[in-house]
């Protein structure tokens, strides 16, 4: 009986110690757990972070392209058109038959040239423009100093015909 007692005796300690085992590898697991979910927690919030942070840069460059760069691109467009325009006036003040049509031009290409360089004065207000329009901004002036000249000119030429055509 003796025999059989220590058996169970063996048996009872092997059961406190499994039962010991059981308990530390449950709580080991329970704490694994707990740091691994509190490990993704803190990434979550990192990449909230980092989320809100994106998001706050590309709402401040959208603001930027939509209140700066668009309007100077818009303003860049009808330089472009004026200057088609310009170039379409100097081309029928050629063909003119007289100096009523060519006094009709002049007055044209003076509102013009007013126009444009009212869209020249905004572009140069602009930050930024002296990098990106430097070139641009000389050759508007050049173009505004060969109006100025231009339209000097036919005016000139103008009263010569009116002249010639009194004498006639």
């Amino acid at each position: 009986m003796t025999g059989h007692v220590s058996m169970s005796a063996e048996n009872v300690l092997s059961l406190r110690r499994m039962s010991d085992l059981t308990r530390s590898i449950s709580t080991g697991v329970k704490r694994k757990l707990q740091v691994a979910f509190g490990a993704v927690a803190l990434m979550t919030l990192a990449a909230v972070g980092v989320g809100i942070v994106a998001f706050s840069a590309t709402e401040h460059e959208f603001k930027q392209v939509a209140g700066d760069d668009v309007p100077m691109m818009t303003d860049a467009l009808r330089l472009s058109a004026m200057s088609r325009e310009i170039s379409a006036s100097a081309a029928r003040f050629v063909s003119a038959r007289n100096s009523n049509d060519q006094l009709a031009i002049v007055t044209d290409l003076h509102k013009q040239r007013a126009e444009a360089e009212k869209i020249m004065a905004r572009l140069r207000s602009n930050r930024g423009v002296e990098n990106l329009f430097g070139q641009v901004d000389a050759a508007a002036r050049r173009l505004d100093d060969n109006l100025k000249l231009l339209e000097k000119t036919i005016l000139e030429r103008g009263a010569l015909r009116v002249q010639l055509e009194q004498k006639q």
